[in-house]
């Protein structure tokens, strides 16, 4: 059967979203030739193949893979492809073989709305639906070799899913246009001394920057000691300064060393797995701190299975004659 997220409400997937799933099936089977596969979007995501031992409780746990992370959730199915033994005779309507996806298993999304701004479902929203979202990447009018491995890092790490089509673009300080810059989603990446448009956008940032004595600022969340704060990389995720309903990433150091200690973190496609929230630093040793500043009027949730189809009344139609087909 099938789920469909409820009305009014959009799920942007990541690969932090999973589905804890326990279901039953009976025992008369050719186990041999039995499955059961998940689909998100209409793309397989995962199968378990039946085993006699487990029929009467079974679990599958899966994660949303990488070429569907930033893409809007339309649906997730549950099918079960059972076989049977070759019979030579007809079977009573007792003896059909059915499976069960059983209400307490559990759907863990991340990001649930359009503006939901978090590294956790990266590549959104620059890349939607594995095209370029109006990409636009801002660099100094002479970028260093350390700001410009940046940008290509962050090129890839964004990009590693993306179909060739959409529309992304690399621009200078001096080319850029406002009026470009508000039908775009903005990366601003640089130092502090080379990158004018920090000072256009510090006032917005969670950790902003003292200009005068090149080092982040703290805040609620985090206080810096005046060397870590002059050393250390930040990678923010903020409404757009040109367009609210856009998103821009500044990914900002005071010099070129502490931005290279963020491009190397990001090299690590392991370690591109643990950000989180939609602001992280990265210091000298690679450690990263995340944080979350944005808020969001729907937080994330772990939806109950049986839940979500009391919710949906469509689904549960739906889901009764899904069943009534596969089986």
């Amino acid at each position: 059967y099938t789920l469909y997220p409820p009305e009014g409400i959009t799920y942007v997937l990541g690969t932090e979203d999973r589905l804890e799933l326990n279901f039953r099936y009976s025992e008369n089977l050719d186990f041999n030739r039995s499955l059961f596969t998940v689909y998100v979007n209409g793309e397989p995501i995962g199968s378990k193949k039946l085993k006699k031992s487990e029929a009467g409780g079974d679990k599958l746990e899966l994660v949303i893979p990488e070429d569907l992370a930033g893409e809007k959730l339309d649906s997730i199915t549950f099918a079960f492809d059972l076989e049977i033994e070759e019979l030579y005779c007809t079977m009573r309507l007792d003896e059909m073989p059915w499976g069960f996806v059983s209400g307490d298993s559990a759907i863990k999304l991340s990001g649930l709305q359009n503006n939901y701004l978090s590294f956790e479902v990266t590549p959104y929203p620059f890349v939607k639906n594995g095209t370029a979202y109006h990409y636009m990447y801002v660099v100094p009018d002479s970028p260093s070799k350390a700001e410009l491995e940046t940008l290509g890092t962050l090129a890839g790490m964004y990009g590693r899913s993306m179909k060739p089509y959409g529309e992304m673009e690399v621009v200078s300080v001096g080319q850029m246009s406002k009026k470009e810059a508000k039908n775009a989603q903005v990366a601003v990446i640089g130092t502090f001394q080379n990158q004018k448009i920090l000072k256009e956008v510090n006032q917005e940032l969670p950790f902003s920057i003292d200009m005068d004595n090149k080092k982040f600022k703290g805040n609620d969340q985090f206080a810096f000691s005046d060397l870590y704060a002059a050393s250390t990389a930040v990678m923010q995720i903020i409404p757009s300064t040109y367009n609210e309903d856009n998103a821009m990433l500044v990914v900002a150091a005071p010099n070129d060393a502490a931005l290279g200690y963020l491009n190397t973190y990001l090299c690590d496609l392991e370690k591109q797995e643990n950000l989180k929230g939609d602001a992280v630093i990265v210091d000298s040793g690679l450690e990263m701190r995340s944080f979350k500043f944005q808020s969001s009027s729907i937080e994330s949730e772990r939806p109950n299975l049986r839940e979500r189809l009391e919710q949906n009344k469509e689904t549960v139609i739906f889901s009764v004659i899904a069943v009534a087909v596969m089986l």
